[in-house]
């Protein structure tokens, strides 16, 4: 050993470097003032674990400081209470939604039920006020047949008693005048008709149903003279009102309706309290039997008694029926043809027998029986409907005899005064 270190070249005393100063004893105090020196260039990150903390201000300086592409921590922060917040929005919109769903369902629950209840309402409303008529009102089939056998009753009348050949023809000189005032038809047709044993019950049966309808139907020929004409009166008074200004009143027609079946149902309890002095007073109508039967009796071979009790029949038939439908909520009128004669509507009208006319171009002459139409219900609604029960039947024949002249030198009217009474002339 001492042999190597004695080869070993020798190091001159000045050439090496001093050696560094021994360290002093540890000062804290030095320590924490390095620390604050060098804080303000220590980037502060989300792990470190020292107890003091840059100032906000120090953070805006560094974010200045660090490159465009790297996204700040505040800022990331900030996206993540943004997007923290929206999803908390988003759970309460769907909240609120969900609870709006079930409001609406809860709400179309309710709806439906008051749709329920609305229903019972109505149906409860009209059973009440089919009870407050009584048991006046009538269905569509019983109405029909209770025209159907008024038809029925005239054809066969008219049938039976005017379908003979006559030798006398006498009558034509005075028997135009009672004719012409309730079906239009000229004195030559009228004439043609009347010669014509195939025809002639057509043109009575056409008459019967024009004299019904003018002297019999909407007369209220059923109560006393004297209230039939105060409530004729009253009613023609409002035909201007639900015929013409509907659309001015609201509910007219229904209130005139409603007001003519009250009248009339009051009035038939007043004639039942009345009995007594009603039946001793003897109908008005009565009169015209005598009349008409005179005119017809020269047509026909029957004797005049037969047929003076067939046309009594047939008019307390028809103001029967007359009586049930003035007791009617619903109106219900006659369809005699706005004008006759007309060409012949197959949507309407019907011939003899109920058949229908294919590809030819008709004229409608006589009205054998008139149509029936109904507007409103029974429950007192549904009065802007019109609803056809029954079409008009009609007649296209035309007679084959004709006279030149339509000019009738027969005597005046046959027509019975009382007539003119009612009607206030």
């Amino acid at each position: 050993m001492a042999d190597i270190v004695s080869d070993l070249p020798q190091v001159p005393p000045n050439s090496l470097p001093p050696l560094p100063p021994r360290p002093g004893p540890r000062n804290e105090d030095n320590i924490s003032l390095k620390q604050e020196e060098l804080a303000p260039y220590r980037p502060y990150s989300r792990g470190t674990t020292d107890d003091v903390s840059p100032p906000a201000s120090d953070f805006a300086a560094t974010a200045t400081s660090q490159p465009a592409d790297q996204v700040p921590f505040v800022q990331y922060n900030d996206l993540v209470q943004e997007l923290a917040k929206a999803k908390n929005d988003l759970k309460e919109e769907r909240q609120a939604h969900w609870q709006t769903t079930l409001d609406l369902r809860q709400k179309e629950q309710t709806a439906a039920e008051f749709q329920r209840y609305w229903r019972d309402a109505i149906n409860e409303l009209n059973r009440y006020l089919r009870l407050s008529h009584g048991n006046s009102q009538m269905t569509d089939d019983i109405l029909v047949q209770h025209v159907n056998h008024l038809r029925q009753s005239i054809t066969a009348f008219s049938a039976q008693c005017f379908s003979d050949k006559l030798h006398d023809f006498r009558a034509l000189k005075y028997g135009y005048g009672l004719f012409k005032e309730h079906i239009a038809i000229s004195q030559s047709e009228w004439e043609g008709y009347m010669r014509s044993a195939s025809l002639r019950a057509n043109l009575i049966q056409a008459f019967l149903w024009g004299f019904i309808n003018s002297e019999i139907f909407g007369k209220f020929c059923w109560m006393t003279d004297k209230s039939g004409s105060s409530v004729y009166h009253m009613y023609e008074s409002f035909g201007q009102l639900y015929e013409e200004s509907e659309d001015l009143v609201p509910d007219a027609r229904q209130k005139c309706s409603m007001w003519r079946a009250n009248t009339c149902n009051l009035m038939l309890d007043t004639m039942e309290l009345q009995r007594d002095e009603v039946h001793n007073d003897p109908p008005e109508w009565v009169e015209s039997v005598e009349t008409v039967s005179k005119v017809l009796s020269s047509f026909s071979r029957a004797k005049l008694a037969t047929i003076r009790d067939r046309l009594q029949e047939l008019f307390a038939i028809s103001i029967s029926l007359d009586q049930a439908i003035s007791r009617q909520v619903a109106m219900i009128t006659w369809d005699f043809g706005s004008q006759i004669p007309s060409p012949f509507d197959p949507t309407r009208m019907v011939l003899e027998g109920g058949s229908q006319p294919e590809g030819e171009k008709l004229v409608a002459r006589l009205v054998l029986a008139p149509g029936l139409l109904k507007r409103g219900r029974a429950s007192g609604d549904r009065f802007d409907e019109t609803t056809r029960l029954l079409n008009t039947m009609v007649s296209c024949e035309f007679p084959v005899y004709r006279v030149a002249r339509d000019q009738s030198h027969g005597g005046p009217s046959l027509k019975p005064k009382w007539l003119d009474r009612r009607r206030g002339n």
